[in-house]
């Protein structure tokens, strides 16, 4: 007879005799914060996709350390539910599992050992990937950034490296690993000589992630193996040690993406139409100096924006019977300009949206608005030659769709005049 189990969003506190089939989609490593019980943290999911929390402190770190493997299945029956902290939940009324002396525990999957990492190249780490997927990636180190703090909404402070592997499916761009939290301070000792010899590296669980674009980070389940061993393992050393000039090259090229980010540097437009998607890192900041030959009002496009999103979701044809405009504020309107930059070496085409728009139009978004919707901007020709005969200096870097599709655009950061 088959089984009935229950589904983890049906627990509660007053649940006491059931069965629930699960797996490990979650497990931290162990830590030891200072002056604090060490802990462990789990995330178990049922079959219909729910998921329900676990804690683990002190000596239960060790009892179930061989109990619960990352990735395998298991019945559990009749384990104590209890509503988490509010301090550290989730959200309002969640629930976590604890394993007392009733609880029955039984493995679905009877293999011996944990689950074996299963590697993939760089190259197929999909961009299309979503919150749920995680990766497991073998590479060669070629830059750490210094940690950082990111602080939440909440208050929350974490800390967080980035870390840049390659491996012999890498192109132009490295893969950039965000690791978090213990991650990012005292594990990076394993990873401390990482500059003196080529350094290969195994991180679990990678998770998707938009900073720069795309790119991954850690997930709690997350862990750094600074000796991984097997033969795709021996075989990427022995890619590396057999081309150093290769890694020397990434090393180099790396550095010196992080650090011009830091600061735009100056050039001029034909630099900039020669950049393509296979020498161009999305942390490349530019700063182009150039006049607005050819402005044309047309190029100036104003709509409503969504609250939430900003998205597009409608274009006033006939605003003076459909839009009150003393009602209008800039949170609903919104205005891009797109023009023509010229310097003395080329041409090339940008599109200014929001503050920029204003800076470089010389008037507030809600006046740009109004002037183009109502079609009365008498004045915009001497506005034109006012752009045409004054340099203004446009900082710009590449859109985010470089990292996420392959794709270069350039984003205008920001406006200033001479």
């Amino acid at each position: 007879m088959k089984p009935e189990y229950t589904p983890l969003d049906k627990l509660s506190p007053i649940t006491k005799v059931y069965k629930e089939r699960v797996t490990v989609k979650e497990k931290s490593p162990i830590r030891s914060p200072p002056n604090k019980k060490r802990f462990q943290k789990l995330v178990f999911e049922d079959d219909e996709g729910n998921s329900m929390k676990a804690t683990l402190f002190g000596d239960e770190c060790d009892h179930f350390k061989r109990v619960f493997e990352h990735k395998k299945k298991y019945e559990i029956a009749n384990a104590l539910v209890r509503v988490v902290n509010p301090k550290f939940s989730s959200f309002p009324g969640e629930c976590e599992l604890t394993f007392g002396g009733m609880t029955k525990i039984q493995p679905v999957d009877r293999t011996e050992g944990p689950v074996l990492p299963e590697y993939i190249p760089i190259v197929d780490v999909p961009k299309t990937s979503g919150q749920d997927d995680r990766f497991d990636l073998l590479g060669v180190v070629v830059h750490m950034e210094d940690v950082r703090q990111v602080t939440y909404k909440s208050g929350r402070v974490a800390d967080v490296r980035d870390i840049s592997i390659v491996d012999e499916s890498t192109g132009t761009r490295p893969m950039i690993i965000s690791a978090w939290g213990q991650l990012a301070t005292s594990d990076y000792e394993l990873l401390k000589d990482w500059s003196s010899s080529p350094l290969v590296v195994s991180l679990t669980s990678l998770k998707p992630t938009t900073h720069r674009g795309f790119s991954l980070q850690s997930s709690m389940s997350t862990e750094i193996n600074p000796t991984p061993v097997g033969e795709k393992v021996e075989a990427l050393r022995s890619w590396a040690h057999a081309h150093p000039d290769v890694i020397t090259d990434y090393m180099a090229r790396q550095l010196e993406f992080m650090t011009v980010g830091v600061e735009p540097v100056p050039t001029t437009l034909d630099q900039i139409l020669k950049k393509n998607v296979d020498n161009t890192v999305q942390e490349e900041v530019y700063t182009i100096t150039v006049t607005i030959p050819d402005a044309q009002l047309s190029n100036v496009i104003a709509y409503i924006g969504c609250d939430g999103c900003g998205k597009r979701c409608g274009v006033a044809a006939n605003p003076t019977t459909t839009l009150n405009f003393k009602t209008l504020t800039p949170g609903h309107c919104r205005v891009n300009f797109t023009f023509d930059a010229t310097d003395n070496t080329g041409k090339f085409r940008l599109t200014a949206f929001g503050l920029v728009c204003e800076k470089i139009l010389q008037l507030p978004t809600l006046e740009i608005f109004e002037r183009k919707i109502k079609d009365d901007w008498s004045d915009f020709d001497h506005l034109a030659a006012a752009l045409k005969n004054t340099p203004m200096h446009i900082i710009i870097h590449p859109a985010q769709s470089l990292n996420r599709a392959g794709v270069l655009r350039w984003v205008v950061q920001s406006v200033s005049r001479e």
